[in-house]
């Protein structure tokens, strides 16, 4: 039984699903100058977003006190996503979020993950 789907059903009506693209880290590429860039692999999903209180974010590794955080609730398994140097990223709007924690991944037994991300 997946929890989440039903209660997503109920707070889409305040606060809808956003299509987001995650930018999943698939590793660097070198230009003939030797200029180094990141590579990503795009990944088109909904998710639900909310904020993550002061609380929370203050025993998150890396925490910065200025910086916005948001809960992103992806349908799918992205259990894999990566935290530090080579950062999954993902674009929700015309805001970029650097994920940093991965408090829940329920994907193999009910279908979603759930990653922290902090505004870059």
């Amino acid at each position: 039984m997946n929890l989440r789907q039903i209660a997503n059903a109920a707070t889409q009506t305040i606060n809808p699903n956003m299509p987001v693209i995650v930018k999943k880290f698939a590793g660097y590429s070198s230009a003939a100058g030797g200029k180094v860039t990141s590579v990503y692999e795009d990944i088109f999903v909904e998710a639900q977003i909310q904020p993550v209180d002061s609380f929370k974010t203050q025993h998150l590794q890396g925490y910065a006190q200025g910086g916005v955080y948001k809960a992103f609730y992806l349908n799918g398994d992205f259990t894999g996503l990566s935290r530090g140097k080579g950062s999954d990223l993902i674009i929700a709007g015309n805001e970029t979020y650097e994920v940093i924690d991965q408090p829940e991944g329920w994907a193999l037994t009910a279908g979603w993950t759930k990653v922290i991300g902090c505004r870059q």
